[in-house]
Order: C-alpha cells, then structure tokens, then sequence
C-alpha cells in the first residue's frame, strides 16, 4: 500500500474543499456587500438616515477601503446634523481619496454650519483647487466672506459664482445689497 500517495491525494482533496469554501465565503460577502449597497442608496433616497448609516456601517465591516461608502456615510451624517461624526467619517474617506473636490466642498459646508469660517473658507478653496469649475463653492465663500463682513472678498466670488450662473436672482440681489453698503 502507498501511503504516500494517499496523503497527496487526501492534502489534495483538503485543499479543493478549502477553495470552493473560500468561493462561496467570498460570494457570500459579494451578496452581502451588493444588498447592503441597494439598501443604503434606498434608505438614503427615502430620507431614511439612520438606516442608510446602519448599512454603511455593514458595508465597512465587509469592506473598510470603498471610498464611496465613507463619503455617502458622511452625506447621511450631515442630514441628520450629526456634524461631529461627519467630519470623522470624512476624514477617514480622505485616507482613501483626498483628491475629490465634492469630499473637500462638504466639509466647506459642515465648517460653515458649524461657523468655522476659516476651516470652511480653506475647504471651498481646496475645492476649488482641485475643481475650478465647482461653482457652488464660490457661492459659499460669497456667503461666508458675507458673515466675516468681507465686502470685497464677497463680491469678488459671488462674481465668480455669476460666471456660472448668470441669473440666479439670490444672488444678484446679495450683490445689490452688498453695492449699495
């Protein structure tokens, strides 16, 4: 009898069980990720937050490197003005990315929720670097220089933002205002 061979064979035998457990481990988290990602883009869509989180939350578990997955988390903080989490969440997404213009724009507008002008100013301008074309980040530093009774720096990105927007009438009457200070 060779039990040489035999071992072979049983290692080999162990070692085809082994993949096919890891395939279907591996289609297992494949259907978890997909179904947990319809059910987040659902909950968000439907206003449902906290449910959207909760999937975020199982989608990390799985897979903690989707940049997306911190980014549309960070968006659902926002909405429910958990601004502390959010900014958290979007750190972590920025170690992932730190090259996306609308990661840079919502932290412009959770600084200038939270009335950190200077923190808000600095990551419209990243913004801005990044995407000179995102002109809704020039409105927000119109609005924030605004606040800072900045007239000249207000004028100047309200001005930017027209560029883009000619006849948004909001903004035509903030400069018709600022003009006639």
């Amino acid at each position: 009898m060779n039990l040489k061979g035999t071992k072979t064979k049983t290692y080999g035998i162990i070692i085809i069980i082994g993949v096919i457990l890891i395939t279907i481990f591996l289609s297992i988290s494949d259907i978890k990720f997909y179904y947990y990602n319809e059910m987040a883009d659902y909950s968000m869509q439907n206003n449902n937050y906290l449910k959207a989180i909760d999937y975020y939350n199982k989608i990390i578990d799985i897979n903690d490197s989707i940049y997306e997955v911190y980014f549309n988390k960070g968006a659902a903080l926002i909405k429910l003005r958990d601004y502390d989490n959010a900014l958290k969440t979007f750190d972590e997404a920025k170690q992932l990315n730190s090259n996306d213009c609308e990661l840079y724009y919502n932290l412009g507008l959770i600084y200038q929720l939270t009335n950190e002008m200077d923190m808000s100013n600095s990551m419209f301008e990243k913004t801005i670097e990044i995407n000179p074309d995102y002109f809704k980040a020039y409105s927000n530093l119109g609005e924030n220089y605004v606040k800072l009774k900045n007239k000249e720096l207000a004028l100047e990105y309200f001005n930017k933002y027209l560029k883009y927007v000619p006849d948004d009438s909001d903004t035509l009457r903030i400069i018709d205002d600022l003009a006639k200070q």
